[in-house]
């Protein structure tokens, strides 16, 4: 439960384009692209037209050697003006490199999905703690996502439980029942899953050990510290609570955390008209945009991805960006978005390994295809995590302009840690 992590490619490359596709020069914002990608432990830096300006690698093994991982590539990377990144191993741990690709710090526990920079230059993170709950089910583990807080040289301040948190008698009610639910229709799947595959558990019952669908009772994958400007725009949303957004059961929570970072209560909770959601981001106007992995509902009662921005105060759906031009979004797990200074949006597709800058009236500014494969036969278009558009004066103190030119990468160790 603890390890659980995303494959590394979901869907086939067959025609399936390469690197960037539309660059519109008066629509795009300007800037660089950092992304990483399912294909293995590298990060990338990238200009609008492809050219890699710099790379980051670092595989498990030279960070962790006494785990036993044959593989692992960063599920989510993050970026800092002096070319440090964070790196994420999903469901394994946290590393902060350099620029050069050294180890600086780590933190060897089950970090997954998202990390940020609070305003005072400490860190935050999601990571798992798996472990029974007896008031939600009596022996089965559930994996407690939990929000981490370390110092900016990766000394551990505290860790909260969200799971505690929802639960309490303090908190805002209503999740409680809401996890009961997702644990009971977990466990119906399950019973149905071994009553479809009986003979073939039968003649393998080690199968058996791999269904669960009860753990995963949450699965948080984004979170913010809220600002001042969110808060100020939304009444009953403070400064300094965390924005979480809550996949398996369809939530968006707000949790006040404690001084001395030992506990956190949820205070505010949203359900609307989304499903399996990702990347919630409060807004500086008071919205808060969502990649909706699930909430689309097609003419052909199939299901679609889109980006919407949200009121909090009603969870009224205010804009909604659907896809662009003939191309519907799709990622049913993953997903990724960002709102642009100049107001585009820059929408991922994880698992078609795809990302898009649609402007406000939704016309086409840029477009990129992960040329990166996956499989055994790389057969499939590597998972596109993140794409997130930089300035150029960001990495100015650290890139030198010899690294700026088509054909730059990363600097000595990388080659050598292949």
């Amino acid at each position: 439960l603890e390890s659980m992590g995303y494959a590394s490619g979901m869907e086939s490359a067959e025609g399936q384009g390469e690197g960037v596709g539309v660059l519109a020069e008066a629509l795009v914002q300007p800037g660089l692209n950092f992304y990483s990608s399912g294909h293995g432990p590298d990060a990338l830096l990238m200009d609008l037209s492809g050219n890699v300006l710099h790379r980051w690698h670092k595989p498990i093994d030279r960070i962790w050697p006494e785990k036993d991982v044959e593989f692992a590539y960063f599920r989510k990377a993050r970026l800092f003006a002096d070319g440090v990144v964070l790196v994420i191993f999903e469901g394994l741990g946290l590393a902060a490199l350099d620029a050069e690709s050294n180890v600086l710090w780590t933190y060897d526990r089950p970090a997954h999905h998202d990390v940020h920079q609070a305003p005072d230059g400490s860190f935050y993170a999601l990571d798992r703690n798996a472990h029974v709950v007896p008031e939600l089910h009596p022996d089965r583990p559930l994996a407690d996502d939990g929000i981490v807080f370390l110092e900016a040289d990766g000394t551990i301040r505290g860790r909260v439980s969200l799971l505690d948190g929802l639960i309490s008698a303090e908190a805002v009610p209503g999740a409680r029942a809401w996890i009961l639910a997702q644990i009971a229709s977990g466990k119906q799947l399950e019973e149905d899953t071994i009553e479809k595959y009986a003979d073939q558990l039968a003649e393998n019952p080690d199968l058996l050990a791999k269904i669960d669908y009860i753990g995963d009772c949450l699965h948080t994958n984004s979170v913010r510290r809220i600002g001042p400007e969110f808060a100020a725009a939304n009444e009953g949303l403070e400064e300094g609570w965390y924005l979480v957004s809550i996949r398996e059961i369809n939530l968006l929570a707000a949790f006040e955390v404690s001084d001395d970072y030992r506990t956190a209560t949820a205070r505010w909770l949203l359900r609307g008209g989304w499903s399996k959601q990702h990347e919630a981001v409060p807004l500086p106007d008071g919205r808060i945009m969502l990649f909706d992995n699930l909430g689309q509902t097609t003419d052909g009662n199939g299901r679609r991805s889109r980006v919407i921005d949200i009121d909090p105060a009603s969870g009224e759906i205010l804009h909604s960006i659907e896809g662009v031009g003939d191309v519907d979004f799709m990622s049913l797990v993953g997903g990724s978005c960002q709102r642009l200074p100049h107001g585009n949006t820059l929408v991922i597709e994880s698992t078609r390994g795809s990302a898009f800058e649609v402007t406000p009236d939704g016309e086409l500014a840029w477009s990129f295809h992960n040329p990166h494969r996956a499989g055994e036969d790389e057969e499939l278009i590597a998972f596109l995590p993140d794409v997130i558009r930089v300035p150029e004066a960001f990495v100015r103190s650290w890139l030198p302009e010899s690294d700026a030119g088509p054909d730059a990468d990363a600097g000595q160790d990388a080659g050598t840690d292949r």
